[in-house]
């Protein structure tokens, strides 16, 4: 992790957990009101995937990257 700088790091780290904490929170809701445990496992999934692949997608560049540059 030496290549980012300490703010970077954080930032990565936080949107890498919100899904951990609002798929869980996200399940349990739909168990609760559709009784259906496909519905409330594969959903969620569905749409932390799609909306991964999305921002991927937007802000992804295939551009060399130049670390050992210091800015």
């Amino acid at each position: 992790m030496d290549v980012a700088p300490t703010t970077v790091e954080g930032i990565t780290n936080t949107v890498g957990a919100v899904p951990g904490i609002v798929g869980v929170a996200l399940t349990g809701y739909l168990l609760d009101t559709t009784h259906s445990w496909s519905i409330s496992l594969f959903a969620p999934s569905i749409f932390f995937y799609l909306t991964g692949t999305i921002v991927w997608l937007a802000f992804a560049s295939s551009k060399p990257q130049n670390f050992s540059n210091a800015d």
